[in-house]
């Protein structure tokens, strides 16, 4: 789901008064295309002119939103995602960049009620329940977190949460199963550096691991 630029229907946001729906539909294919090409500057300047054309369009904002981002102009990148879920509270592609960004900003608690209104939306998803479970663990919900980490897609970031959960739990024995499904170096290496600015070692947990 992360940063995926997405192809424009209009249907919803016609405007008669300004174009036919065909035309509006016509240009929306244009910047379509431009994207699939990856005419950044093109594809930048069609959206500006869609977004105008068709203002109650969330896929055309979203993708602008997105396009800005990419050239670094952060802040009307976040001003366009903002208005493109007033125009869609729940459309879950702009839902999940706002909680990526939050997270950027060390804005946990906000990102948690931006991801756990995405899970509701999509329970099914691995990379929402994965981002949710990580910033529980970072602000102290480990029970809660290892719901969501379990739903994740199996993998090293997976793991390391998971076993920090546990660890935040009290559950050493149990925190090194996941550590075990990663090859032994990489469980090490988890478990002797900084993650995410937060020191995560456990003596009795790397000795576990270290004696086999």
């Amino acid at each position: 789901m992360t940063g995926q630029l997405h192809p424009t229907s209009l249907q919803e946001a016609r405007d008669p008064a300004t174009l036919t729906a065909h035309s509006i539909q016509s240009l929306a294919d244009e910047a379509t295309e431009a994207l699939r090409r990856e005419r950044w500057r093109d594809a930048e300047n069609l959206f500006v002119r869609l977004c105008r054309l068709a203002p109650r369009s969330a896929q055309a904002h979203y993708n602008l939103a997105l396009l800005l981002k990419r050239r670094g102009e952060q802040a009307k990148a976040e001003f366009l995602l903002d208005r493109t879920l007033k125009i869609d509270p729940d459309y879950a592609p702009a839902l999940f960049e706002a909680a990526v960004i939050l997270i950027d900003k060390g804005r946990y608690r906000r990102a948690i009620r931006v991801l756990s209104r995405l899970a509701t939306l999509k329970p099914d998803n691995p990379e929402i329940r994965m981002y949710l479970g990580m910033m529980l663990v970072e602000c102290g919900e480990p029970g809660h977190a290892l719901g969501h980490l379990r739903h994740a897609k199996r993998g090293t970031e997976r793991a390391y949460y998971e076993a920090k959960a546990l660890l935040g739990l009290g559950r050493l024995q149990e925190a090194l199963a996941p550590l075990r499904t990663l090859d032994r170096r990489t469980a090490l290496r988890l478990l002797s550096s900084q993650k995410r600015g937060v020191l995560f070692m456990d003596e009795r947990l790397y000795a576990a691991m270290l004696n086999g």
